[in-house]
């Protein structure tokens, strides 16, 4: 962690991702959270929680259109569980911006890498 609170400074990073999934919060609303791993510079290996808190119809828009920068189009949350496997695993690109509240957020810009490489696939069999 760095010296601001947040796990990473403001800036951009090429990042795994971990994990995702639905679960509530401590005050009982739905959220979707994606686990991230710092895959560069002096980071590498920090770990970052991207939450979406599923309170409206734009925090829903924004999931949308980061769930379509990775190929999975879920239109509710059973269809998220079963597509989510999709996105483990790829290398995307955010950038982490903290607001005036002191808030910091990530946003997906692209994705780096979409698919094992060649090698990784041959050294898997």
């Amino acid at each position: 962690m760095n010296n601001t609170g947040h796990p990473i400074p403001d800036g951009s990073y090429a990042v795994e991702i971990v994990s995702m999934e639905r679960k509530t919060d401590k005050n009982n609303k739905r959220i979707v959270e994606w686990q991230l791993k710092v895959n560069d510079g002096p980071f590498t290996g920090t770990m970052i929680p991207k939450k979406f808190h599923l309170s409206n119809d734009a925090a829903l828009r924004f999931l949308d259109k980061e769930l379509e920068m990775l190929s999975i189009e879920a239109p509710d949350g059973e269809t998220f569980d079963k597509e989510k496997a999709k996105a483990i695993g790829k290398t995307i690109s955010i950038s982490a911006v903290t607001n005036k509240d002191d808030f910091q957020a990530y946003y997906v810009k692209k994705v780096l890498q979409s698919s094992p490489s060649e090698s990784e696939r041959i050294s898997k069999w």
